[in-house]
């Protein structure tokens, strides 16, 4: 069997890790597009629709809240820093109190806003989804923390197992549900409820016991918060703009262009989200790997390892586009005709934010988040003004035009302030002499 050339060799733990991770993200979105289709046939428009909005909400608020503590977690762990017991048992103590008291913030606020939609007059269907969106986003947070454990210790093949519990006790619900002849929106919601709980139960049996094993002094826990909240206050700002990044392009065109701009954006946008799923899985997978080999493997040489793979990456995702643009619009029909473009323009782009992933990871694990999240606003920003810009002149085709310029200024960009923020040297290293 054929070797690849030493430059595009990559360790196989990561390479197994990322696979398990991006196999994970594809069984679980197919077990749900299995809970959508029963959902969609036994509710109804109406009730799809409280469901969508509850499972959406929860998730938008248990990633909101989660203020970067998850990667501080891992990038102080001890299998990455080498704090002292003592030390990291108090930093432990802090970011578990700290998403407790999140959790519990977002759960009276649930409350609140039930109460507060109850004597406003709102439907109780509405009411129960926004409640149920609130508790669940309340369950997930304290769950997301449990399983930042295991990503600290590449324990990738157990979090595979746990991302697709949720989907699959959906599904199965839904099933036993439609069986029955009891499908409604409250025992939908019922369900959901009784599944994300299940994965916080389940999520917490796989932290470390004891948690913590000393009592740190006053002084050590102050060192402690100091660490976590100098780490976490760029992560913040990061997570927000990220967060915005995908999610503004189908607004602006429904409100610029009109709703079937957005329909035939959206059509290709959720086509092409195998590989936004590929680009996610292997910014989660090299952050620990990279934290583990921070004193081994210096930032120079990760960055060489891995600029071989961008043409690489790049022409396997534009083939794929390729394939897909003759595919899409016969698909899809005849209102479709620009889907293939589009999806084509946006295969190009996404396989550049593949690639800088793992350029995020390198910079949070070297601890450059501020210089991480520099480079997430300027991508939203930036593709923000050129949506602005090119979806009047192009329509539905303007904002993937956008994201394409945008990740090609930000690899350019990458290629730049990377190399001097990690190694004070200048770009022209990623070039190295043939030895």
């Amino acid at each position: 069997m054929t070797k690849l050339p030493l430059r595009l060799r990559i360790g196989r733990p990561l390479l197994r890790d990322v696979f398990v991770t991006y196999l994970s993200s594809i069984v679980g979105g197919v077990l749900q597009l299995g809970t959508l289709i029963i959902l969609a046939r036994g509710l109804g428009p109406a009730g799809l629709g409280g469901v969508v909005v509850a499972t959406t909400v929860s998730g938008l608020i248990a990633g909101a809240v989660e203020f970067g503590i998850g990667p501080t977690l891992i990038r102080f762990h001890p299998n990455s820093q080498p704090l002292g017991q003592t030390e990291w048992d108090a930093l432990q103590r802090f970011l578990l109190r700290l998403i407790a008291a999140l959790a519990g913030l977002v759960a009276f606020a649930g409350i609140g806003s039930a109460i507060g939609m109850r004597l406003a007059g709102s439907a109780s269907a509405s009411t129960l989804s926004v409640l149920t969106a609130f508790f669940c986003g309340s369950l997930l947070t304290l769950s997301a923390y449990f399983q930042n454990y295991l990503v600290a210790e590449r324990r990738f093949t157990k979090l595979a197992w746990l991302s697709c519990l949720v989907p699959t006790i959906r599904l199965a619900a839904s099933l036993v549900l439609l069986a029955l002849g009891a499908l409604t929106i409250e025992t939908t919601l019922a369900a959901y409820v009784i599944a994300v709980a299940g994965l916080c139960v389940v999520s917490w049996q796989f932290l470390p016991r004891p948690l913590t094993r000393t009592r740190a002094s006053a002084s050590q826990q102050r060192r402690a918060r100091a660490l976590a909240v100098h780490y976490m206050r760029w992560m913040v700002l990061g997570r927000v703009f990220a967060a915005l990044h995908g999610r503004i392009d189908a607004p602006l065109l429904a409100l610029m262009v009109g709703r079937s701009a957005a329909g035939v954006f959206g059509a290709a946008n959720q086509v092409v989200t195998a590989i936004q799923l590929l680009a996610s899985a292997l910014g989660q997978v090299s952050f620990p790997h990279i934290l583990a080999r921070r004193t081994s493997l210096s930032p120079r040489d990760v960055l060489r390892r891995w600029l071989p793979w961008l043409p690489v990456i790049v022409v396997v995702c534009t083939a794929i586009g390729v394939g897909g643009a003759f595919v899409l619009p016969l698909a899809l029909g005849s209102g479709y005709a620009k889907v293939g473009n589009i999806f084509l323009i946006l295969c190009f782009a996404y396989g550049l934010v593949v690639w800088l992933q793992p350029i995020g990871a390198l910079l949070n694990a070297h601890d450059r988040a501020g210089v991480n999240a520099v480079l997430t606003v300027i991508q939203v920003l930036m593709t923000l003004i050129l949506d602005v810009v090119f979806i009047p002149r192009f329509g539905p085709l303007g904002p993937s035009v956008a994201l394409a310029m945008t990740m090609i200024l930000m690899a350019l960009l990458t290629l730049f302030v990377v190399e001097r923020s990690l190694t004070g040297a200048r770009a022209a290293t990623f070039f190295p002499a043939a030895e």
